[in-house]
């Protein structure tokens, strides 16, 4: 891969993971400001306010999980995405679905190799 290309792959990649990094909290304080209002004015109705409380919690518990998620998910995707481009640069072979050892393997490749072996090469 020549550099040029390269280096913008890098910058491009970095770009998209900082901003998916900056933006997530910005929409989890937007979302929680939109679900605040609904469960403000149920915790006000005396006989529902218990039940709604502890929905509530169970809400900011779960979308605060999904937040943190996706952060966590974009940094792993960060470093792999990462590495795989030093591999690029200092010229490390690509590996394929060929290279994966059994397991790792599709079955759809599994089978489309079982395929080519009994019947040679594809034109």
């Amino acid at each position: 891969m020549d550099p040029l290309t390269l280096r913008r792959l890098k910058g491009a990649t970095s770009l998209v993971h900082d901003a998916i990094d900056a933006a997530v909290p910005a929409i989890a304080r937007a979302h929680r400001g939109v679900a605040n209002t609904p469960f403000e004015i149920l915790e006000r109705v005396g006989p529902i306010a218990a039940p709604a409380a502890v929905v509530r919690a169970v809400h900011d518990t779960v979308t605060d999980g999904t937040y943190r998620t996706i952060r966590s998910v974009n940094r792993i995707l960060a470093t792999v995405t990462a590495g795989a481009l030093e591999c690029a640069e200092v010229g490390l072979p690509a590996r394929g679905d060929d290279d994966l050892p059994g397991p790792l393997m599709t079955d759809a490749t599994t089978h489309a190799n079982a395929g080519r072996a009994r019947s040679g090469p594809r034109s």
